[in-house]
């Protein structure tokens, strides 16, 4: 039988959001959530979710985000308000609410903010974020 963990608050740190395989997890109201978030101070992204195979955060970014690289991780991004620009290689893409990326191990990225609107997205790591997985690039 499953277990259910039901948020009414999120999680801080790392051993606050470990789960047990096959754990369902919801978090419920996260564009409220979202909107808190990037109109509190700056701070780090929250984590919403990690087990041993992926680690989910809001992310709030307010100024750009330099290139950077996974080497252990794959990224997948959804933003949920906001638009920014996405450095890829390729050339650069605007992005905006609703937009879904995935971006693969080793592909270098970064992330600008623009427009008047905070910018929130999910961005989550398979497998696990593990510090020491983002490398700048240049």
């Amino acid at each position: 039988m499953r277990r259910l963990v039901l948020w009414i608050l999120p999680c801080f740190g790392m051993s606050a959001c470990a789960h047990l395989p096959g754990e369902l997890v919801v978090q419920q109201d996260l564009l409220t959530l979202a909107q808190e978030q990037a109109e509190a101070p700056p701070g780090p992204p929250r984590m919403l979710y990690q087990s041993e195979h992926q680690t989910v955060f809001l992310v709030t970014p307010r100024e750009p985000i330099p290139r950077h690289v996974h080497h252990h991780s794959e990224e997948t991004v959804f933003v949920l308000q906001g638009q920014g620009i996405l450095h890829i290689p390729g050339g650069d893409r605007v992005v905006k609410a609703g937009d879904f990326m995935v971006l693969p191990r080793n592909t270098p990225h970064g992330f600008t903010p623009t427009g008047d609107e905070p910018v929130a997205a999910l961005s989550s790591f398979s497998p696990r974020f593990r510090d020491g997985d983002r490398v700048a690039v240049e």
